[in-house]
């Protein structure tokens, strides 16, 4: 009976995504490039861990209105070059948002655009306008991977792409996006393509999982915070360093230039912006990309 209303709800989800997102399923394009919102069963959700919906002391949150949405956006920039392995970023959203609202929110086409990074965005629906940082299939083993796969073979039989071969993966979140990253890096199964995580204010729990990785995986690891997560992100640093790694920055704003971005691996930036001002102002997710690995379209 479970088996059946997971299916049920699965088959729901596609068909609400297909016929209600404001953006609907067709590839639409413009001078900031293509972008599409499209179901795809690998989505964090449904899941199982949310079929009957989710209570916290203060909410409750229903399975139709906050985790029957599959959807999963994807952002292609103008100046895309289709090359011999696929470059990736993928950011979760935090709370109370969804996919198509943060697109403009947070100006991500235009900061996508900006980077001038060869990468493809693609952006997973989580709990849908819910305080809830729950993640879904991205708490599965492999979760992660899973999802790369539908989306990759997605773009190569919408002629985006030449070839289904990963490169290159950035993972980003923002806010209460703290627990997909982390457990995309635990148990994501991409642990050879990971190669750059940025914490947009996001770093409430998880922190050995942050603090693992920036120190053995040799990626590059940015957390940018603000006063109210800077006990968490010294606590990162102190893991960091008794893992051996014992220098790094700690930036403010008026510290962070294109130079430093690039030649620092592991980066802390105290910041002076709003929680969510942090994420478009100053454009410092574009400057990130940016700033990331040398392949850029020309």
């Amino acid at each position: 009976m479970r088996l059946f209303i997971l299916c049920l709800s699965v088959i729901l989800a596609f068909i609400a995504n297909g016929f209600c997102e404001e953006n609907g399923t067709e590839w639409k394009s413009d001078k900031l490039g293509e972008w599409i919102i499209v179901p795809m069963k690998n989505a964090p959700y449904p899941h199982q861990s949310r079929e009957n919906g989710w209570s916290n002391k203060d909410n409750s949150y229903s399975f139709y209105a906050n985790y029957s949405d599959s959807s999963v956006g994807i952002l292609i920039p103008p100046f895309y070059e289709q090359k011999d392995a696929v470059d990736l970023a993928i950011h979760f959203h935090g709370h109370m948002n969804n996919v198509a609202k943060q697109i403009e929110q947070f100006n991500l086409r235009h900061q996508l655009n900006d980077s001038h990074r060869n990468i493809i965005l693609l952006l997973p629906q989580g709990p849908k306008n819910a305080r809830d940082s729950g993640c879904g299939k991205m708490e599965d083993p492999n979760g992660l991977k899973n999802l790369i796969a539908e989306a990759v073979d997605f773009l190569f039989e919408s002629g985006k792409i030449k070839t289904k071969q990963i490169g290159n993966v950035i993972l980003s979140g923002h806010s209460g996006a703290y627990r997909p990253l982390a457990y995309c890096l635990d148990v994501g199964g991409m642990d050879s393509n990971i190669s750059e995580v940025y914490l947009m204010d996001a770093s409430y729990a998880n922190l050995e999982s942050y603090s693992n990785w920036a120190a053995r995986s040799g990626g590059r690891f940015i957390s940018i915070f603000t006063s109210h997560l800077a006990g968490e992100n010294v606590k990162i640093m102190r893991n960091i360093q008794q893992m051996g790694v014992k220098d790094f920055p700690i930036l403010l704003d008026e510290d962070v230039t294109t130079e430093t971005l690039k030649k620092n691996r592991i980066i802390f930036i105290h910041t002076a912006l709003g929680h969510n001002e942090l994420m478009f102002e100053t454009q410092y997710l574009s400057r990130f990309w940016e700033t990331g690995e040398p392949d850029k379209a020309k």
